[in-house]
């Protein structure tokens, strides 16, 4: 009975509607967030846009029934979203990609407090603090003696958080092609899993973190990401040795 109803549950949380254009925004946060991580200017100013406009999708989309003064606050948080988020296109259109990446992640908080119904199940977003965790965790490392005093409670903090996500899987019915070939997910899943387990033996033996593990981590990190990112442009690498790579793509 429980596996009948189960579809019903899911008509009334979430319509499709929904999940397409959540689906759509995630691809776009994540080949937003890889340009602005990795100094891509063009890609970035591509993403930010058509990102803002899924956003504006969003606010359209059918919700459940609210209060009033719900409603409100949710039309609220989709405002200062939309702000967040012009203001980090100007930030990308002026060069100013760090500060881009500050309004960007401003642009998320106002999303997730907005709640629309899709944000539960998109997989990317449930991983979000972790991701902000691990970036973190890059700057830091840029600046060695940041990273002493800083970095290894930093690096602690990512760990907890990976450790409370983990067990996460993409919903099939969110991610219909990732259900028919859960092969590539799986496997980069893994591999974050075990680059991670070698940043945490580090961790605990209060010993540097090599720069092969961290580039090692956020590569892996990136594999899992960009499945969800779409596009063949998304899931490419720069160079070795390319000027485009920060600290925080380490």
């Amino acid at each position: 009975m429980l596996l009948l109803l189960m579809p019903l549950f899911w008509s009334v949380a979430c319509s499709e509607e929904q999940i397409v254009t959540g689906v759509a925004a995630e691809s776009a946060f994540v080949r937003l967030l890889y340009g602005l991580t990795h100094r891509d200017t063009l890609a970035s100013q591509i993403a930010a846009t058509e990102l803002n406009a899924h956003l504006r999708s969003l606010r359209t989309v059918g919700y459940r029934p609210l209060a009033d003064a719900d409603l409100d606050e949710r039309m609220y948080r989709f405002d200062r979203a939309e702000c967040a988020f012009l203001e980090s296109l100007a930030s990308i259109n002026g060069g100013e990609l760090d500060l881009a990446a500050v309004q960007l992640d401003q642009a998320v908080y106002e999303v997730r407090a907005a709640d629309p119904p899709v944000s539960a199940e998109l997989y990317v977003l449930n991983l979000y603090d972790f991701i902000g965790a691990w970036l973190e965790v890059g700057t830091l490392y840029a600046d060695r003696d940041a990273f002493v005093q800083e970095g290894r409670n930093c690096a602690a903090n990512a760990l907890r958080e990976w450790a409370s996500i983990r067990y996460l899987r993409p919903d099939p019915v969110v991610y219909p092609s990732i259900a028919r070939n859960p092969l590539p997910f799986l496997e980069a899943h893994l591999a974050l899993e075990s680059r991670l387990r070698e940043v945490e033996g580090f961790v605990h033996r209060n010993d540097a973190i090599p720069e092969a593990v961290m580039r090692g981590t956020s590569e892996a990190l990136w594999n899992v990401l960009l499945l969800f990112g779409g596009g063949e442009t998304a899931r490419t690498t720069p160079k070795a040795g390319s000027n485009t790579v920060t600290p925080a793509a380490l």
